[in-house]
């Protein structure tokens, strides 16, 4: 009789495990990401990392932001962005807003290349800086996603402005500390487009760079230095 109640007892034990529901997918299992007005789709399994990239805006348009399943993504404000699929399909939509097609006016002041873009009413001005090796048409008109992150900025209300370094043999940017002659060319050309009224005085100013770009702004805002002085 032992042996029996053993047996059924053995066996509901087994019946119940077998029941019991799962809390993670059957491995090899994969979900399905749907990209629209994009790239990046494809079956994919729970946690891998996957790129969505949305399409070129047209010369009217910039990338607003992503719509959908937009919770796995990791910025969905991110024409570039990342998602780690979840246990789940997915189905994200790159959507855009409309732009003006801006247009570069191009001048030398001081010796240098410069490129600006001033709507009729912003907020303040970006200034953009090139890499090593670069000059002032990387964001102007060279590079599609430079010029692109451009018409970003002025599509929310920001004029741009673009020079270069004064060395254009080794096309770098000076990192003195003291007597830098690129922080003193870029005040000069502020001050001669204020001169000619093509920007307002007091507006402020924001920098950012690629690579050697990025140095040179870091060591301005090290130095607190205030480019272009009243």
């Amino acid at each position: 009789m032992k042996q029996i109640y053993f047996f059924i007892l053995t066996l509901l034990i087994v019946c119940l495990g077998g029941c019991k529901k799962s809390s993670t997918p059957p491995s090899g299992l994969s979900f399905s990401l749907l990209v629209n007005s994009g790239a990046g789709s494809g079956n994919y399994k729970a946690g891998d990392t996957v790129y969505a990239f949305s399409n070129p805006p047209s010369s009217t348009q910039v990338f607003d932001k992503w719509t959908g399943d937009i919770s796995a993504l990791a910025n969905p404000n991110e024409w570039r962005t990342t998602l780690k699929m979840p246990a789940s399909n997915v189905s994200i939509t790159a959507t855009y807003k409309p732009v003006a097609n801006i247009t570069f006016t191009n001048v030398i002041i001081n010796g240098s290349q410069v490129y600006y873009y001033i709507p009729a009413t912003y907020r303040g001005i970006v200034m953009p800086f090139h890499g090593t090796g670069g000059s002032a048409s990387n964001w102007a008109t060279d590079r599609a996603e430079n010029v692109n992150f451009c018409r970003y900025a002025a599509a929310n209300g920001y004029a741009v402005v673009i020079t270069e370094s004064t060395d254009r043999v080794n096309k770098i940017w000076s990192l003195s500390a003291s007597g830098n002659v690129d922080i003193a060319n870029i005040n000069i050309i502020l001050q001669s487009l204020q001169t000619s009224d093509v920007i307002a005085a007091g507006k402020p100013i924001y920098g950012l760079g690629m690579s050697d770009g990025s140095a040179f702004y870091s060591l301005i805002t090290y130095l607190s230095v205030s480019i272009c002085k009243e």
